[in-house]
């Protein structure tokens, strides 16, 4: 049985005609409509809001534009409406979660020896570089800097 809240998300995916929503849905929406007032007022809500976006979107396609680029926004923005108003259904036939990531690793896998060796001494290279420039002086203050430093060196003849 459909709770409020769950029926207002779903009044708010799919708006206020039951014709849209989910066919396993549309029963227990109904069944909750037929004993609650409260339903009743959501799905009312959904419906007005239904009647604005058609509104809006009649009243961008029956106003006069002149130009080429109106024209094309109007047809924007009834397509953003349509698609907004039409169910979705998430998943892609077909598709595994990971697929994408196994295509990349087969596409590693064409790639010839020498270039990835070189790919990665040049990685190698630019990382002893960049920690070359950025050698700093050390801390004398510090404890720990005070133990690693090399102890002097006292000449035993003098």
């Amino acid at each position: 049985m459909l709770t409020l809240k769950r029926f207002g998300t779903l009044a708010a995916s799919y708006g206020g005609d039951l014709q849209r929503w989910p066919l396993e849905l549309r029963e227990e929406a109904q069944a909750l409509l037929n004993v609650s007032a409260a339903a009743r007022a959501i799905l009312d809500d959904a419906r007005m809001l239904d009647d604005d976006i058609a509104a809006a979107r009649d009243f961008e396609a029956t106003r006069s534009r002149p130009d080429e680029q109106g024209a094309a926004l109007a047809r924007l923005r009834a397509s953003v409406a349509a698609r907004i108003a039409a169910p979705i259904d998430v998943r892609r036939p077909g598709r595994r979660p990971w697929s994408s990531v196994a295509e990349g690793f087969v596409r590693l896998r064409s790639v010839p020896f020498p270039v990835m060796g070189a790919a990665g001494a040049s990685a190698i290279l630019a990382g002893l570089l960049v920690g070359a420039i950025s050698v700093s002086e050390p801390a004398t203050d510090s404890v720990l800097a005070a133990l690693l430093q090399p102890a002097p060196i006292h000449r035993l003849w003098d």
